[in-house]
């Protein structure tokens, strides 16, 4: 059976109180408080969503601890699939026209530093997956270092025994400012290929464009000090899918997100989840 789950109101009720707590709390390398305070907040929901919890922690940085978290296949031979998120935001650099660490909605966008990275697109894959019921295997793997290099992360991830994923998607993918999606794809894989035109099917139906990149998605360090890339993607397929667009400004200024965004991204995350499944 075809999975299906449309994203509500209520859903995007619940991703506005987490998201607005989750930008107050400063989640920045310089205020430990605030990334214990989120990974807190994140280790509490998962474990109520009844997803086997592993954590490791940097002795010299005990208030970001990784987070493996799993949910095993129904059956014993099921598929896995993988998500790489993390919880840290980038410091304020330059002036705001609001408070970046209050969350505003004007119009059909909402407001705040680290909405668009990553706190946005994190909070609507744990929204979805709470609501829905998946025979596949599910793997979250979230850190706390990423806006510093993730240091510690490369020489934890080189030694992680991870179940075998069919696909790791990232953390999250773009829009260009006409509505089209930029579906940003690694490896020369069948099952690649196969939800790229679940994608493009979705979009269609929709009516928008898709254009697909063969390419990574650009990472502040570089592609080689992203340690998800460097350690846990092997030769498995990536995928780069998610609620941002052009007008995002990650690190910039104003940062944002467009909420109507999160109702196509949901039907893209479904379209994923499918394809494995059908596996």
């Amino acid at each position: 059976m075809e999975l299906e789950y449309v994203w509500t109101e209520e859903n995007l009720e619940k991703w506005m109180e987490v998201t607005s707590r989750w930008v107050s709390y400063q989640a920045t390398e310089s205020n430990p408080e605030g990334l214990t305070l989120l990974y807190n907040d994140l280790h509490n929901w998962l474990t109520e969503m009844g997803f086997e919890l592993e954590t490791h922690t940097d002795s010299d940085a005990p208030y970001r601890p990784v987070i493996i978290a799993s949910k095993p296949p129904k059956k014993s031979d099921g598929k896995w699939l993988g998500f790489f998120q993390h919880y840290d935001v980038e410091p304020i650099h330059d002036t705001w026209e609001s408070d970046p660490w209050t969350l505003i909605k004007k119009d059909e966008r909402v407001y705040g530093r680290g909405i668009a990275d990553n706190i946005g697109p994190l909070a609507h894959r744990l929204i979805m997956l709470e609501n829905i019921d998946v025979d596949i295997g599910l793997l979250l793997v979230i850190q706390g270092e990423e806006e510093i290099g993730s240091p510690w992360a490369h020489e934890l991830f080189e030694s992680l025994k991870l179940p075998e994923v069919v696909i790791w998607v990232d953390e999250t993918g773009y829009f260009y400012k006409n509505g089209d999606q930029r579906i940003l794809r690694k490896g020369e894989h069948e099952i690649l290929n196969k939800i790229t035109q679940r994608l493009i099917l979705v979009n269609e139906s929709e009516g928008i464009g898709t254009k697909v990149r063969n390419r990574f998605m650009t990472k502040a360090f570089g592609l080689e000090n992203c340690p998800c890339i460097a350690h846990l993607l092997g030769d498995k397929p990536y995928l780069a899918i998610g609620p941002n667009d052009d007008k995002t400004r990650v690190h910039g200024p104003n940062e944002s997100m467009d909420t109507n965004l999160l109702s196509i991204s949901t039907k893209h995350i479904i379209a994923v989840i499918s394809e494995v499944e059908a596996q």
